[in-house]
């Protein structure tokens, strides 16, 4: 075998043995998450979904993570990139900051984390069952029965590590923490009642009509127009465009609606432009009603 054989096979065998999927360009990163969005080996929160994907590889490599890692390691709950507890460790302990994290002293009552800094000294984190049982964790089904101890020691580890390594954590909460915590979304008034199934007493229609006005409320699409309900958003302001950015009249509509009393709203109305002062005639009028109402 002479050299230059020799050299194409060390070629070949380097390329094969350093083989990664690391897309290098925006056209491969795109393919490449196509590619895990149709594969069974993903996390379910990715599956279909490319853009996600690709979210999660760019935040990522940001944090130093291979795209596979990304993928096994961040999950998107409750609308917010999180990683798990095993993988928040993982990536403190590899950091050149960290002298070392100690959660030995964990017991069955307490979760205890003790972080250490180079050239910082050792902070401690503790979660007790009184803390699970103040925030109502306790009478959660799931991990929290079955295997309170590590829920403890988990939430201990999440402060710790965030107090002491937040550089390297960049914002990023535990899984496990972040299942614990309600959904940022709020229901509307409209939503609460329905979900409720009760019918609506009188005063209970007025004031959330009253509420819907002041917000400045569009009808809600989708909702039947039998009941309380129905009968109270279709009464609410109208939406003569599906997006508010298209409509020219919105930012005085908007104005009419924050107005705290009738000679502020008389004001907004007569600073609209003649030419809109139609479309934003019936947010006016209702405005007019409100703050009657609130008299």
């Amino acid at each position: 075998m002479n050299g230059n054989e020799l050299a194409v096979r060390e070629s070949v065998k380097a390329e094969i043995s350093g083989f990664e999927m690391k897309p290098r360009t925006l056209e491969e990163a795109m393919n490449f998450c196509k590619i895990m969005a149709d594969s069974d080996l993903v996390p379910n929160s990715y599956k279909n979904k490319p853009g996600n994907i690709m979210v999660a590889i760019q935040m990522g490599n940001e944090l130093g993570l291979s795209p596979m890692r990304a993928l096994r390691s961040i999950a998107v709950i409750n609308g917010r990139a999180t990683m798990w507890g095993d993988d928040v460790l993982a990536m403190v302990l590899a950091s050149p900051v960290c002298e070392y994290v100690d959660e030995s002293a964990s017991t069955d009552k307490v979760g205890v984390c003790k972080t250490k800094r180079k050239s910082c000294e050792e902070q401690t984190s503790t979660f007790t069952l009184e803390d699970a049982k103040r925030a109502g964790l306790l009478g959660k089904q799931g991990p929290w029965q079955t295997n309170t101890s590590r829920m403890l020691k988990l939430r201990a580890r999440g402060f710790g590590l965030r107090d002491t390594f937040a550089d390297v954590l960049a914002g990023l909460v535990s899984a496990e923490e972040a299942l614990d915590l309600p959904p940022t979304e709020t229901a509307t008034p409209e939503a609460t009642m329905l979900e409720a199934n009760q019918p609506l007493t009188l005063k209970e229609k007025l004031k959330a009509k009253v509420e819907l006005i002041d917000e400045g409320a569009a009808p809600t699409v989708g909702v039947s127009e039998g009941g309380a309900v129905g009968e109270l958003i279709a009464t609410a302001l109208p939406a003569p465009f599906t997006d508010p950015l298209d409509n020219p009249a919105s930012p005085y509509m908007g104005k009419i609606n924050a107005a705290h009393d009738e000679k502020e709203c008389n004001a907004a109305y007569q600073a609209t432009p003649e030419t809109l002062k139609q479309d934003v005639y019936a947010c006016y009028t209702n405005k007019l009603k409100a703050l009657a109402r609130k008299k």
